[in-house]
């Protein structure tokens, strides 16, 4: 499916038209604001036209009033006279509409013929908010001032006429004639002059201004006229382009819309050549994909439907229960293994029955189990009974997955129940004899517990019980030898000396045989160790106490270790003195310590060049009193090794020898960080 350009233009045509009715709405209002504005002018027009004319009027009325009251003598016409100037001097409130007929409707002792209304305002600041121009200001502000000097003559003529006596009737005529000589009638000009030029000021302004205000109308008005046969024209080519978008008319669009949506996806009405990138000719493309779709589907029904038939068969085939449920745990499926054990039928299990079969205490952990995976989306999974046709439960593994839809959904749970029956006996079984060995253990450490104490309490005898004899065989040589030696011959001496020395012997063996048995007990101090200072110091004491000159050593770097102090410098110790023995009858003697490897597990190592031992024979290196040399020919215990080897297993660590004779011997040991037991 291609795209075609229709869409775009429909877009770019409504969007036209859519400005150009946004436009539209403008310029109306522009235009309308335009009206008003011709209208404010004529307004302001016509009210500088009163307020200039009430200027005229008001001095027109007082000649006239004064005149009058000169001629007649009707105070009515003086108070008239004196309300016009408290008016326009804003003394006295204005009468309504007071630009109309007013003075001219006055009758001496009648009423006005307007009320008056609460407005109390000058003529002049009537002008000035008018908004005259300053030059249109100035000349009313004169035609002001010389129509209130005007009034002076006036008021000097009414007391003239006022004049009683008998000069009254000739002050009279004086009076009216000051009232009409040229002297008043020029005054009266140059108070009517301003008012002429600020009337042909004030026409000017206000002519132009509505002149001004209808040409923009006009040109408003105008271009309302033009944008609004734009907007038909747009609106008639976004019809055209909507319609070539369509590829007919909405009603055609409607009528194949509502068959395809009632799920009639048979050819519908042809579309023309030009218009296949239409709606329409998407909609035909649409059915035909719709109508291909609807073979496959039909298809893949039918290739479901077999699948389902042969996971009925498969389910039906495996020896465990197989289950099936919706996401919310409504079983739709369960193969007969389920009915054969559960004796249920297929509508008693479906639902929610298939708890029905469950141990009472596992009903509420097996549904707990399910909400919890359900909420999680993960595995079912849990161990439970199940009560057999005949009543008896047994115990079942249930486990479940989730069948998910390409978005993630969950479509379904499939599951599988496995007999496991035999295996929890089993397992039950082993719990019982676990727990049988536990005792067993226990009365063992207990065991083990009292031959510990009764070997302390044989120690304890042999460090006090066997000493003291021992010390006593001894002094009692000496004695002898010191004062019986010249009794005895050089056997008898002989004997003595072996006697001396085998009790001494003894001593060390009892020695060595108490510092093996409390290796066992003794409480480990770990600390961080310098090894390689340890072996220096070490092989300094032992070259100090060698019976022949002591060896070349040769000392590599070596990693500090995790240890006891103490312990670990026996182990030095005993093997650099076994090195030193060992080698020192070897003209060029060699004693080397060094470490191999890193990391968790270092192997250090300690060798010489001395007699060696037969590889044969190196099980009975570790062993408590084993020798592989006489005594006449390296003297010692044979219990130092056996020593080293329980201080290195205390560490965690393991000790071997490697040897050949008469080349040396070499003994290894591990030391790993941070391990080893109690």
């Amino acid at each position: 499916m291609t795209a075609n350009r229709q869409p775009a233009q429909f877009s770019r045509n409504l969007l036209v038209s859519v400005v150009l009715v946004v436009l539209l709405a403008v310029v109306f209002a522009r235009y309308v604001a335009s009206r008003e504005a011709v209208e404010r002018a004529y307004e302001s027009r016509h009210r500088s036209f009163l307020l200039a004319d009430e200027l005229r009027q008001s001095g027109d009325d007082l000649t006239r009033l004064v005149r009058t009251y000169v001629a007649t003598g009707e105070p009515a016409y003086k108070q008239h006279f004196q309300d016009i100037l408290a008016i326009r001097d804003g003394k006295k409130p204005r009468p309504e509409n007071y630009w109309r007929p007013y003075w001219i409707l006055m009758l001496p002792g009648g009423l006005a013929p307007r009320p008056e209304s609460s407005q109390s305002v000058p003529l002049v600041e009537l002008m000035r908010e008018a908004g005259f121009t300053e030059e249109e200001f100035q000349k009313l502000a004169v035609a002001k001032a010389n129509s209130d000097a005007l009034t002076q003559p006036e008021l000097e003529a009414m007391k003239l006429a006022e004049a009683t006596g008998p000069e009254a009737e000739a002050n009279r005529r004086r009076a009216l004639r000051m009232l009409y000589d040229d002297q008043y009638h020029r005054a009266k000009i140059s108070a009517m002059q301003p008012i002429d030029g600020f009337m042909a000021l004030v026409d000017q302004r206000t002519l132009a201004a509505i002149q001004s205000a209808e040409l923009h109308a006009t040109a408003l008005r105008y271009l309302f006229i033009a944008t609004g046969l734009g907007l038909l024209f747009m609106l008639w080519r976004t019809y055209a382009a909507l319609r070539g978008t369509l590829g007919g008319s909405l009603d055609e669009v409607h009528a194949e819309i509502a068959r395809m949506g009632s799920g009639d996806f048979a050819a519908g009405s042809q579309v023309k050549a030009d218009l296949q990138d239409s709606v329409l000719g998407w909609l035909a493309e649409t059915q035909a994909k719709l109508r291909e779709i609807q073979g496959e589907r039909q298809l893949a029904g039918e290739q479901l439907r077999a699948s389902e038939a042969e996971f009925r068969l498969l389910a039906e085939a495996m020896p465990q229960i197989v289950w099936i449920t919706r996401p919310d745990g409504w079983t739709t499926y369960l193969n007969e293994h389920w009915m054969d054990y559960t004796g249920l039928t297929l509508e008693e299990s479906l639902g929610h029955g298939w708890n029905k079969p469950f141990h009472p205490d596992d009903q509420q952990r097996a549904w707990d189990a399910w909400q919890h995976a359900t909420a999680t989306i993960g595995t079912y999974s849990i161990e439970c009974r199940l009560r057999r046709a005949d009543g008896v439960y047994q115990w079942w593994l249930i486990r479940g997955v989730p069948v998910r839809a390409a978005d993630g959904t969950v479509l379904k749970w499939f599951g599988t129940c496995t007999d496991i029956h035999d295996l929890k006996v089993a397992q039950d079984s082993v719990t019982r004899l676990n727990a049988h060995l536990e005792e067993r253990v226990a009365d063992r450490t207990a065991q083990l517990e009292a031959a510990n104490k009764e070997l302390e309490a044989f120690s304890y005898s042999v460090s006090h019980d066997l000493r003291a004899p021992l010390r006593g065989v001894d002094g009692y040589v000496r004695m002898l030898q010191e004062d019986c030696a010249g009794q005895l011959d050089a056997e008898g001496n002989r004997l003595l000396g072996v006697v001396s020395s085998e009790a001494r012997r003894m001593g060390e063996l009892i020695d060595d045989l108490l510092a093996f048995s409390r290796m066992g007990r003794q409480k480990m101090e770990r600390s961080a160790v310098d090894l390689e200072g340890l072996a220096r110091a070490v092989f300094e004491g032992a070259a100090a106490a060698a019976l022949a000159a002591p060896p070349r050593f040769v000392l590599h770097p070596l990693p500090p270790a995790q240890g006891d102090l103490a312990m670990l410098r026996q182990v030095f110790t005993n093997l650099l003195s076994n090195a030193v023995k060992f080698s020192r009858r070897q003209p060029d003697p060699v004693v080397e310590v060094g470490s191999t490897g890193s990391g968790s597990e270092v192997v250090y190592y300690v060798k010489d060049n001395g007699v060696g031992f037969d590889p044969r024979f190196s099980h009975k290196l570790f062993g408590v009193f084993q020798r592989l040399h006489t005594e006449a020919e390296f003297e010692g215990t044979g219990v130092g090794l056996a020593l080293v080897q329980r201080i290195i297993h205390r560490h965690g660590g393991k000790i071997w020898a490697e040897g050949q004779p008469g080349v040396g011997a070499t003994f290894y040991f591990t030391l790993p960080e941070g391990k080893g037991a109690a």
